[in-house]
């Protein structure tokens, strides 16, 4: 879970990559989806959040 403010560290690291293998499943596996909350997912199944860069 992420907490407002909370940063999700390195594009390539250890948060982003779990992040990107549920994605890559849950794209591969329609029926077996995760629940992640805050996540959303557009019509082609890629999750996006919203965030603010500073």
């Amino acid at each position: 879970m992420l907490m407002p403010g909370e940063s999700t560290g390195p594009d390539d690291g250890p948060l982003m990559t779990y992040l990107r293998a549920l994605e890559d499943l849950d794209r591969a596996f329609p029926f077996l989806s995760t629940d992640i909350h805050g996540a959303h997912r557009d019509a082609t199944g890629r999750y996006w959040i919203e965030c603010l860069a500073t």
